[in-house]
């Protein structure tokens, strides 16, 4: 009998927004993660600031356009949506994927302003 392992690929990014003078040095924790379905996964970005205001995740799916999936505070504490949950500190942000599914494999983007 073979056990199917089906792998959930999370590839993580990050980029500045133009208006973003306060976020700086924005550092993804790992480019890739991988996790089995059903599992959870997460990401996680790091940066220094002055202030940052807000966290921004986008979700890019393959041959689609990124999308916009939460924006949050960093003194907020956790967010949800759906199956995911953000947060953020002073010089962290992370969002886990809670039972991850084939269909969470993206390119996802992370930003703050």
């Amino acid at each position: 009998r073979l056990n199917n392992l089906i792998l959930v690929v999370l590839h993580l990014y990050h980029f500045f927004l133009p208006s973003a003078v306060n976020c700086q040095q924005l550092t993804a924790g790992k480019t890739e993660e991988f996790s089995s379905e059903g599992s959870s996964a997460t990401l996680t970005c790091s940066y220094t600031k002055d202030s940052a205001n807000y966290l921004f995740w986008y979700r890019q799916n393959p041959g689609k356009h990124p999308e916009f999936l939460k924006s949050h505070s960093p003194s907020g504490g956790a967010e949800s949506l759906d199956r995911m949950t953000f947060k953020g500190s002073n010089e962290e942000m992370s969002m886990t994927i809670s039972s991850a599914a084939v269909t969470d494999s993206a390119v996802y983007y992370s930003s703050c302003q």
